[in-house]
């Protein structure tokens, strides 16, 4: 039986390439705005926009503008997110700017079809209401007056959303049922190490990032890429003290205030 293996196995090539890792350049732009994770949020919990809007302290015409895209994302709206469904607000703010800009480059580029859920959103509609995907270089010369809906114009937004990868791991450790001790123990680090991850005291190292991988199946260099992308946005937050940056409800690169006894706010140093 060995004999008959030895020229498949000579054959067969030596390097083996994981398919996650192979490049894939896809023919469509796929967006995804923080309403529509908000309403699968919604769906988890088996709440409706009246008892978000309750919890919120918010109307239900702001819940349901929100979950149709209607509205942008603001930061005070992200921190009410927050309090009310646990969803972490720089996460949420980081989607609405990542929705932002994929939507300007895909009103740049009409030739790739922008999907926000089912819906084609950069391309003009037919008398039948649908998009003419098919036939894409004429509809455009014949329909040079395409309507845009308003909900999906551009909107860049007046700040700036922190993503550390402390924030994500902790979003994880909550899915998983899982404290800083019980992480430390599959990590073999100390609690310490974990808390001051999770509270972005400490950087992430690659040694860290290969522990959080085979502790939590969260991989590395998504883990790396995130840590490289919030430091340059922190580096860009601090060069630009006029553009708020926001670490969950957090205001990083202006000055705290304090009240004083007339109950005035006044500037201070961080």
């Amino acid at each position: 039986m060995s004999t008959m293996l030895a020229p498949i196995l000579k054959d067969k090539p030596k390097r083996k390439i994981r398919l996650r890792h192979l490049p894939h350049t896809p023919d469509y732009i796929a967006l995804l705005p923080p309403g529509r994770v908000l309403a699968e949020k919604m769906f988890e919990m088996g709440i409706d926009a009246a008892e978000l809007a309750k919890r919120m302290k918010v109307s239900v015409k702001t819940v349901e503008q929100l979950v149709n895209v209607e509205i942008p994302l603001t930061p005070t709206l992200a921190a009410k997110i927050e309090k009310a469904t646990m969803m972490y607000a720089d996460h949420l703010l980081r989607l609405e700017t990542r929705y932002r800009e994929k939507l300007v480059y895909a009103m740049e580029h009409p030739e790739i079809p922008a999907y926000c859920g089912t819906e084609i959103v950069n391309q003009p509609k037919n008398r039948k209401g649908k998009s003419d995907v098919h036939n894409l270089n004429t509809s455009i010369k014949t329909k040079p007056k395409r309507k845009i809906r308003l909900r999906h114009l551009p909107h860049t937004p007046n700040y700036i959303a922190l993503l550390p990868p402390g924030r994500v791991l902790a979003e994880k450790m909550f899915e998983m049922g899982i404290d800083a001790t019980e992480l430390a123990k599959r990590m073999k680090v100390s609690v310490k190490t974990v808390e001051q991850l999770v509270n972005v005291e400490i950087p992430l190292t690659p040694t860290l990032a290969a522990k959080i991988e085979k502790a939590t199946m969260m991989y590395a260099d998504h883990l790396m890429r995130l840590e490289k992308g919030y430091h340059e946005d922190l580096k860009y937050a601090m060069e630009h003290p006029e553009i708020p940056a926001y670490r969950g409800t957090e205001i990083v690169n202006q000055p705290k205030q304090k009240k004083n006894k007339r109950g005035e706010t006044d500037n201070v140093d961080p």
